[in-house]
């Protein structure tokens, strides 16, 4: 188990001791987890399972084929695949966020199906709804069985179900319906939710403290940005509130209606049109209003754990990763050398949580994003119960620990990447924006071959 997974939602308590350290960080197991499912996580062992399903597939065998690609897809560490056989036919249930996906696989070729909404009586808005997005969609489908539930649906023939058709059509099926349950649900207020049963409630205290936290945030950044000139700060305040965006998805990970409204913030900011970086932050802005009018039990109730099996984020060169932050880096340091530094540690921010929301990467990657995540919001990793702490009472960064972290970072990223560093001598301790500097200059260099 990674020193991050222990120290971020592990399954025990446990002790790490940095290599060149004598000091020991103690890691205690936290309540909830951040950021969505990754399937960076996945085992050799797994890897070996779809190396297999390929080979049986190429000699038509094609149950073992399918069984070896839902060993594929388990994830030890997520309890989001059950499987059965049942005469001669594989029977599963995937999990995905807020949907439940039952499929069949077998001689035959395969098929996939989730309950989505239940609509109780013909809605013409939600019909043409559901044919304008089936125009978009390459492997799956939208119906209405005869009980008048919206379901989605997947299936090929075995001598075309190739294992990349499989994975790649369920794939679609399943993030799919977890993005447009939440999109339907909040655009028509007539569909009943169905087939939830499988999330997982949070404590009580759990969710009003995330709900604190969101309100929070975005009243704060409202305040900042009052402060700054709406035109002439234009570029500035786009930073600002996208990091705030992936920020909420990325610590408070919320599903339901706040999820619709950051999903439409992504699509209406990154839209491919004429419109002016100012009126994209008046959009992005209107929609954060739309978050805080929003009842606060509608938005608790999307405060619960899920299990996912496929990554909402895609996979990428690192390179794409590296270009990214010199340019923004290049920027930030454009403001700096005007002393332009107001919002400059949001924008240190952005590269991280984007990087986090967009980016599917290497575990330690991702554990060394998780570590600028902390801290820059260390007062809700403490909130949310780490004992760990990365900033001391006066406010300085505790570079000693951090190293310890990165130390244990390193170590583990060594077995795959024996080349792997993130160069603690060079990481700077001052302020946290010397330290997100650093850390990020460091990040752009990281060598990740694997000889």
């Amino acid at each position: 188990m990674s020193f991050f997974k222990k120290l971020f939602g592990g399954s025990s308590a446990a002790e790490v001791t940095g290599s060149t350290i004598n000091q020991k960080v103690n890691i205690t197991q936290l309540p909830i987890s951040f950021g969505r499912f990754s399937e960076s996580s996945r085992s050799k062992e797994q890897l070996k399972y779809w190396t297999s399903s390929v080979a049986k597939y190429n000699t038509k065998n094609y149950y073992e084929s399918y069984k070896d690609l839902l060993a594929y897809l388990k994830d030890e560490a997520s309890d989001s695949i059950k499987v059965e056989s049942n005469n001669g036919e594989l029977n599963f249930e995937l999990i995905q966020g807020s949907k439940k996906i039952n499929g069949t696989a077998g001689p035959n070729g395969f098929t996939g199906e989730v309950k989505m909404v239940r609509m109780n009586e013909p809605n013409i808005a939600v019909m043409s709804k559901l044919m304008s997005i089936n125009y978009a969609l390459f492997y799956s489908k939208f119906a209405v069985d005869e009980d008048n539930i919206v379901v989605m649906k997947c299936s090929s023939k075995a001598i075309d179900g190739t294992p990349n058709k499989f994975y790649y059509a369920f794939q679609e099926l399943a993030k799919k319906a977890d993005l447009y349950d939440d999109l339907l649900l909040d655009e028509f207020s007539s569909l009943e939710a169905i087939d939830i049963d499988h999330q997982i409630p949070i404590s009580r205290e759990l969710q009003d403290k995330k709900y604190s936290f969101l309100i929070n945030w975005i009243n704060a950044e409202k305040e900042k940005i009052k402060a700054l000139d709406f035109e002439k700060d234009a570029g500035k305040i786009s930073f600002q509130l996208l990091y705030l965006a992936y920020k909420i998805d990325y610590l408070l990970t919320p599903h339901g209606t706040t999820t619709n409204k950051l999903e439409r913030l992504q699509q209406l900011y990154f839209a491919k049109n004429n419109d002016s970086t100012q009126a994209r932050n008046k959009g992005v802005i209107a929609l954060f209003e739309e978050i805080l009018k929003t009842s606060t039990e509608r938005i608790k109730a999307g405060f619960y754990d899920v299990h996912a099996t496929f990554s909402l984020n895609n996979i990428v060169d690192y390179k794409v990763v590296r270009d990214m932050i010199h340019n923004e880096r290049k920027k930030i340091h454009g403001y700096l050398d005007k002393q332009h530094t107001t919002g400059i540690e949001e924008m240190y921010g952005y590269i991280f949580a984007y990087t986090l929301f967009n980016y599917r990467m290497i575990k330690p990657l991702e554990e060394t994003f998780n570590l600028a995540m902390m801290v820059l919001n260390h007062d809700y990793y403490i909130a949310m119960g780490s004992e760990v702490a990365l900033i001391d009472e006066s406010g300085k960064l505790k570079a000693q620990t951090i190293i310890n972290i990165i130390n244990a970072i390193e170590m583990e990223a060594r077995i795959t990447h024996p080349k792997f560093s993130i160069h603690p001598a060079s990481l700077k301790f001052t302020n946290k924006i010397q330290f997100l500097d650093s850390l990020a200059a460091a990040l752009e260099i990281v060598d990740l071959n694997v000889k």
